[in-house]
């Protein structure tokens, strides 16, 4: 059993309301980082495209000229944006792809599977986006798994079952991108998994009957516990020093650099949300959320957690806009309204969008298909796609696919890079009603309205 797998068991077992969350985010396919969850089974690897190139072109004369045919290469792993790219190898991304968590500071890791004669071993990889390089960073069999990378400035934490034989033996590691070695940061006597990097502090799931939250200090790998009890999924950690986390339909923050008030409650305002993530420099959080009063569909909001002040409604279209990151001032998220049903409902259809949050210009970046793990940084977009590409990795550079400026502006669509000026502030084509939502009287992500105040 894979410690997803167990996590989901065990919630189940010990947490009313099991898979009846804010925004339904309980539901066991998807983790705490949007990302496909484990289980899934390897990359099928296959490529179901008809290649139909029809060249029709006779050339009659005797000269030395060159043809030009007209390929019609319909190859159905084709057909990328531009500035987009499939990131090789990658596979079994269900743990080896954290999406919002494995980018930062020039960087993406991911863990891959190479698979031998006698073993399997378990790859992770650095890029350094910048530059396209990219390296092996550790290497390990089938008996030192790596799972669930993050990064945060140079530091790499991820999770590895010390004995196979014994899952509570799953401990935290971390290397620094300098680094030949990785170190054991967590030694605890019960499961630790799905850690997410910072500066100072890793945070990540721990316990086995009742499973809740805990983080270590990196510099002397002292442990402390945030909560033992917390709704699955529904929490994160910006890096540095704010964790968030719902428990009983409610919000709460925990200060690492002030840990001794305890958890302090966050009103909402009678809002819920799904799938929290951190602006690494502004420390705002953005979320997937809705008014837990009305029956709208999920929008993107987002709050400064430490002035504590109201959130502010960035996105605001028909059906489901989930699964956000927010970088500088863009916000990436998958949006199911060309799918005409809520995310959930729909089977998890949507695209992928782009908000500027100045001047609120909304750029489609992929077209409908399934996405997990969305992640954003600088000018990189990174996701994974699974559906039209296979179970694959996609990053995309948004300044060389034309959707982004040099100044980290959304462009319009069939507009021009504008040095930075603020732009009309109009969606493109395509992205709805801008005004609150009524989907039949329930939220597409959580059933009710009511259903989801718990």
């Amino acid at each position: 059993m894979n410690h997803r797998t167990w996590i989901c068991t065990v919630l189940c077992l010990f947490l009313s309301g099991c898979g009846n969350s804010s925004g339904g985010e309980t539901d066991a396919s998807v983790d705490a980082a949007g990302n496909m969850d484990a289980g899934k089974g390897k990359d099928s690897g296959a490529d179901g495209d008809t290649d139909t190139d029809s060249d029709t072109d006779i050339d009659t004369d005797t000269d030395m000229d060159t043809d030009t045919d007209t390929d019609s290469d319909s190859d159905a792993d084709s057909g990328l944006p531009r500035g987009c790219e499939l990131l090789s190898p990658a596979n079994e991304n269900g743990e080896g792809w954290t999406g919002k968590y494995a980018m930062d500071d020039d960087h993406l890791v991911w863990r891959w599977l190479e698979d031998g004669t006698t073993t399997t071993n378990y790859v992770l990889m650095v890029k350094e986006l910048s530059t396209g390089n990219e390296t092996e960073l550790l290497r390990g069999t089938s008996d030192s798994r790596i799972t669930t990378p993050s990064i945060y400035g140079n530091n790499v934490v991820f999770s590895r079952q010390v004995d196979q034989s014994d899952y509570l033996t799953r401990e935290i590691f971390i290397i620094n991108l300098n680094e030949t070695q990785e170190q054991k940061l967590t030694t605890n006597g019960t499961v630790d998994a799905d850690p997410i990097s910072g500066d100072k502090f890793v945070a990540y799931y721990s316990g086995d009957s009742n499973i809740g939250l805990r983080y270590s200090t990196i510099a002397n790998g002292n442990e402390e516990p945030v909560t033992d009890e917390f709704e699955p999924y529904s929490w994160s950690f910006d890096g540095n020093k704010w964790i968030v986390y719902m428990h009983d339909g409610l919000l709460y923050k925990l200060n690492l650099d002030n840990p001794t008030p305890g958890p302090q409650f966050v009103d909402l305002e009678g809002a819920g949300f799904s799938f929290p993530s951190f602006n690494h420099d502004t420390h705002e959080m953005v979320a997937g959320a809705y008014d837990k009063n009305e029956t709208d569909g999920t929008d993107i909001w987002v709050w400064d957690i430490e002035a504590g002040t109201s959130p502010e409604v960035i996105v605001s279209d028909p059906y489901d806009q989930v699964l956000p990151d927010y970088d500088d001032h863009v916000i990436a998220y998958l949006d199911s309204q060309a799918n005409g049903t809520g995310w959930r409902a729909g089977g998890d259809r949507a695209e992928v969008r782009i908000v500027d949050r100045d001047t609120k210009v909304i750029r489609k970046v992929m077209p409908l298909d399934v996405y997990y793990g969305i992640g954003i940084w600088s000018h990189y977009l990174a996701m994974n796609n699974y559906g039209r590409w296979g179970d694959s990795i996609i990053l995309c550079d948004l300044l060389e696919g034309g959707f982004m400026d040099a100044d980290g502006h959304v462009i319009p669509e069939g507009g021009a890079p504008d040095a930075g000026v603020p732009d009309s502030g109009v969606p493109d084509a395509g992205s709805g009603d801008c005004g609150l939502k009524r989907v039949s009287g329930t939220s597409e992500m959580g059933g009710t309205a009511g259903a989801n105040a718990r």
